[in-house]
């Protein structure tokens, strides 16, 4: 079921963003703690100021709601605090992903500082007791998709 869902999701979100020139790394769809302690598999010069990491949230069904407000409410501040930067927070406006579909980016430094500010952010005792107290009522999400993003030469970003 997941790779199914994944493989949907690359095809309709990836197809979009790879026809804006946009070099994507496709990460596992597996838990975050069975990645610690990997070596990035794409070792590579740093050649930009950022690298960015492009997060889908394929959100449970009625549970947009409440994950937009722990977004809002705890979550993109405890993500500052562990020196992630938010570039942005959406929602698409056509269903039925408007209903099920969650996007954010965040900007780091490096891969490696990346990994490292996720590790920190996962572990903060603040984010675990909200992500349990949000859930109490069933998981907000079902899967999320990862992608590590270097801008292009011609991006405004860089």
């Amino acid at each position: 079921m997941i790779d199914t869902n994944i493989r949907r999701s690359h095809r309709n979100i990836g197809r979009t963003l790879r026809s804006g020139c946009v070099r994507l790394h496709r990460l596992r769809a597996e838990p975050a703690s069975a990645w610690r302690g990997v070596a990035h598999p794409r070792i590579r010069q740093q050649q930009f100021a950022h690298v960015y990491k492009l997060r889908l949230y394929h959100v449970n069904e009625s549970k947009m709601d409440s994950l937009k407000a722990r977004f809002g409410d705890h979550t993109d501040a405890i993500f500052r605090r562990h020196n992630m930067k938010s570039i942005g927070y959406w929602s698409p406006e056509d269903a039925p992903s408007s209903q099920n579909l969650f996007i954010y980016i965040l900007a780091h430094p490096s891969w490696q500082e990346a990994e490292k500010n996720w590790a920190a952010f996962q572990t903060d005792p603040e984010w675990q007791k909200v992500k349990v107290e949000s859930e109490a009522h069933g998981a907000l999400v079902d899967y999320i998709d990862r992608y590590f993003m270097d801008p292009t030469s011609f991006s405004a970003l860089n």
